[in-house]
């Protein structure tokens, strides 16, 4: 929505031509307000971005669905919803603080998140390009099968 791509930010981080997508990152996010606390009460505070390679983050959409993005080693990620494979692509930490999304699918378009704020319990706060701050919560890393 992660995208928060981060589903993505995850799932669906990236919108479709026209439209906004759902979910890493990866996006049908919680809150369409920032917020300065974590589900728990805990406070966030501005840090570097953490690495993410070989993690995975959770998004709970608007609609209810559950919106994952899972970041491989490879620079690729992988976005679900509720458990079922959405869409997948490639990811890139920028030195300028941003993670960008590039989704294989053709008619989807690629966007980037700011990654501000990050809190205890394994949740962080991102803020797509269009200014939608959505809280994502870590989740265990689950690598992708391997074909053959």
């Amino acid at each position: 929505m992660l995208a928060l791509g981060l589903a993505g930010l995850g799932a669906a981080c990236a919108p479709q031509a026209g439209e906004q997508a759902a979910s890493t990152e990866q996006e049908a996010a919680a809150s369409d307000a920032p917020s300065t606390e974590g589900e728990q009460g805990e406070e966030f505070s501005a840090v570097a971005m953490p690495a993410m390679a070989q993690t995975g983050w959770r998004v709970l959409g608007e609609d209810g669905a559950v919106y994952t993005t899972m970041f491989d080693a490879d620079g690729t990620y992988r976005d679900f919803k509720n458990g079922e494979a959405l869409q997948s692509g490639s990811w890139e930490e920028r030195k300028d603080g941003q993670l960008c999304f590039t989704p294989e699918a053709e008619d989807r378009i690629g966007e980037c998140w700011e990654i501000g704020m990050v809190g205890g319990d394994a949740m962080m706060q991102v803020t797509s390009d269009a200014g939608k701050t959505i809280e994502l919560r870590q989740v265990t890393y689950i690598a992708p099968a391997e074909e053959g």
